[in-house]
């Protein structure tokens, strides 16, 4: 049965035309784009949500603030989508050809980020439809040129709950631009116009104009970064480039702070703290090398910002290598709004929450490039994440005065010593692999990291026992070292005749990571009585001080 396109308006009809009028429309502002100078019509009840810095084609997303009165009883929300890519002829009409067929040499990644660049690049139609469109089909408009229905694969006909869009793509020499729209069956008829508007006004520079464009912007980066001392001005000037409508960004010695929250006192306390405890994990976690990149910090307005953003579901912050990003949101503003909306809260969050998720996710953040692109065992980066978002750090952010116990964690903790619940052994803490740490019992293995942690940093026994004082310290030394070591031996093995090394690939690195670790966590073992370290670990925890008794009964998950 042949499916019978829904009929557009006559609007997109002209959309040929590569004409944006000067001014905005009513209910419409003006979008550009830094990097490539191209500029579009978007409806201001949609928020730009900002791409991670790996995303290339997708210039702008943006997200409906609230339902549409279609979609009010589905609470779904509509989004757009504006894109650019370079054409590459005949890309993608051969998809599954390989390297031997067209002999070329594939160049393999050496990180996780180029990884994920090359993973999202799109050079034709053909690609784009299939990494941008997932399970929904392009279906031309009848004769229209570049305008597509967006329909299910397998649907005949739109029901009111049937996910579909719009797309109108545009050529400009060898670049392929445009916008699409994803939505639900009983908006479609609302949407076709919207993005019909959309895809009209967008308009690519070229030539004289778009040196002008790019001139303008930078110039005002120019006069920005004036006078400054700053590392790496060139990438602060590209994350500033990339920032999304709304979006601001602050600058310190080792970080750049991107924000949406309109915070100002908790952004204020994240761009001094941040500093000082820094200098913390680097007094007790010398770097392998210095450590002279510069870090990204994104602070989401609230919650489900920080979700749209692609927050993975029950976190309260990330740290993503292939990103290079750490993303946390303003816990305060959350609970804010969820007031406003008149929704009940577990519990009410404030500054403090946005500060201990910042302090645990900048130890990952620190510890990946300190130790040389080799994050730790599960055990020792979470427990130690949970150990620094304990810091209380002085007024001037000048330095961390002293560390609390995590008051996420001690409840649970206190728990599994006193009650035996979800308690996890020694041996399985420091041995547990990936899936077994961030499995069904996370939390208890959350707690357990965290307290053999502040066990082994804050326990007069420890301190006084030689054996047991330096543990830790041995496994990040090793670690660092081991890392560099195997790294080193496989790219001689595996160098190709006549080369001194092989290229270090993000494979040959991995490889490297998990002999690191083993390693790393042998020598700690080596010798050790498990049992007797454990029996001391139960005693501290047991009469360890609860400063949040109160807490206990309704503790966090």
């Amino acid at each position: 049965m042949r499916r019978t396109p829904l009929l557009l308006p006559a609007v997109l009809a002209v959309l040929a035309a590569n004409t944006a009028t000067a001014q905005a429309p009513t209910g419409y502002v003006t979008w550009l784009d830094k990097e490539t100078g191209l500029t579009a019509h978007v409806p201001k009840n949609y928020r730009q949500i900002p791409q991670p810095p790996t995303e290339t084609v997708t210039r702008a997303r943006l997200l409906a603030k609230t339902s549409p009165a279609q979609l009010a009883r589905m609470k779904a929300r509509p989004s757009l989508y504006v894109f650019l890519f370079e054409w590459s002829e005949g890309a993608g009409v051969t998809p599954g050809k390989s390297a031997t067929d067209t002999e070329e040499k594939v160049e393999v990644p050496t990180s996780i980020r180029e990884m994920m660049e090359r993973a999202k690049e799109v050079r034709s139609f053909e690609e784009f439809k299939k990494k941008k469109l997932g399970r929904l089909q392009a279906v031309p408009y009848k004769d229209a040129e570049g305008i597509y229905q967006l329909l299910p694969n397998n649907s005949q006909k739109l029901s009111d709950h049937t996910f579909c869009g719009w797309l109108v793509m545009k050529r400009q020499g060898p670049v392929a631009y445009g916008v699409y729209s994803l939505t639900w069956g009983a908006h479609h008829k609302a949407m076709r116009s919207i993005t019909a508007r959309v895809a009209r006004s967008l308009k690519l520079p070229e030539g004289r104009r778009l040196e002008t464009a790019k001139s303008d912007v930078e110039r005002k980066l120019d006069r920005l970064y004036r006078g400054k001392s700053y590392r790496h001005i060139p990438h602060r000037r590209t994350i500033r480039k990339g920032l999304a409508r709304g979006w601001r960004a602050k600058d310190t010695e080792n970080y750049i702070i991107v924000y949406n929250a309109r915070n100002e006192q908790l952004i204020s306390r994240v761009t001094k703290n941040i500093e000082a405890i820094r200098a913390y994990y680097e007094e007790l976690f010398p770097p392998s090398r210095p450590v002279t990149e510069v870090s990204v910090v994104r602070i989401c307005r609230n919650q489900g910002e920080y979700m749209s953003y692609g927050g993975p579901r029950g976190t309260g912050g990330f740290w993503h290598p292939g990103n290079e990003e750490l993303v946390l949101y303003d816990y305060r503003q959350t609970t804010l709004d969820a007031d406003r909306q008149g929704k009940r809260l577990k519990r009410k969050t404030n500054d403090k929450d946005s500060l201990l998720v910042l302090y645990h996710e900048a130890f990952h953040q620190y510890v990946y490039y300190a130790a040389g692109e080799v994050a730790p065992h599960d055990w020792f980066n979470e427990g130690h994440g949970d150990f620094f978002s304990g810091a209380s750090i002085s007024s001037g952010g000048k330095r961390v005065t002293r560390v609390r116990p995590s008051w996420w964690r001690i409840h649970r903790a206190k728990d599994q010593m006193e009650l035996g619940k979800g308690r996890v052994g020694l041996e399985n803490l420091l041995t547990a692999d990936r899936k077994t740490f961030y499995g069904k019992r996370r939390s208890d293995y959350y707690a357990a990291g965290w307290s053999f942690v502040y066990f082994m940093r804050t326990s007069p026994v420890v301190a006084k026992n030689p054996r047991w004082n330096g543990l830790l310290d041995l496994y990040f030394e090793t670690l660092k070292t081991s890392y560099n070591e195997s790294l080193l031996s496989i790219r001689t093995e595996r160098a190709d005749v006549g080369e001194e090394l092989a290229p270090a690939t993000l494979e040959i690195k991995r490889t490297a990571q998990g002999e690191a670790r083993d390693e790393a966590i042998a020598k700690m073992m080596d010798e050790l009585d498990v049992g007797a370290l454990e029996s001391q670990w139960t005693k501290f925890i047991k009469k360890m001080r609860d400063p949040w008794p109160n807490r206990r009964a309704r503790r966090d998950p």
